[in-house]
Parts: structure tokens; sequence; C-alpha cells
């Protein structure tokens, strides 16, 4: 449902949209955790903190290697909006 509301009021310049879905993305990535005991759920969160540092790091290459390459946190060309996304930059 988070994502639903996320969804309907993406094509409205608010901020608010953009982080529903990805908060709704999230409830659903816990799932599997939920039933999990706090041992298993320890090494879980340890593998996390151990790994993901690595394979960011060993990503980033590939993602920046996208033409043209990934920026986050700018705006669209052309857009007179404050808002902040997720946007491929082009060369004009």
């Amino acid at each position: 449902m988070i994502a639903a509301v996320g969804l309907s009021l993406g094509g409205l310049e608010v901020n608010l949209a953009i982080i529903l879905v990805h908060y709704a993305l999230l409830f659903l990535c816990i799932l599997p955790f939920l039933g999990l005991k706090l041992k298993a759920l320890c090494a879980w969160a340890a593998g996390w903190i151990v790994v993901s540092p690595v394979l960011a790091y060993l990503l980033r290459p590939w993602l920046m290697a996208a033409n043209p390459p990934l920026h986050l946190g700018t705006t669209r060309p052309g857009k007179t909006s404050r808002r902040r996304s997720l946007c491929w930059e082009t060369s004009s």
C-alpha cells in the first residue's frame, strides 16, 4: 500500500513519493528476517557490515561505466524544480 501511494504521488513534484516507494521496498526486504533468532540475525548483520562496503566498491566502476554515467542528487536538465532525484546526466 505504501508503494501504491508513493507511485501515485510520483507525478507530483514532492519528495515524499520517492521516499514512500523506498520504504515499501525496505519493508519487503525485511520479511525473510522476521522469524530469525537473535544469534542468526546478528550473524546476518555482521556479514552485511563486512560484505556491503566491498560489494559497493566492486560495483561502483560497473555502475559508473554506463553511458552516460549515473549521478545521484542532480536535477534533470531543463527542469526548474528543486526536487533532487536519481537521473541520467545528458551532455548538451
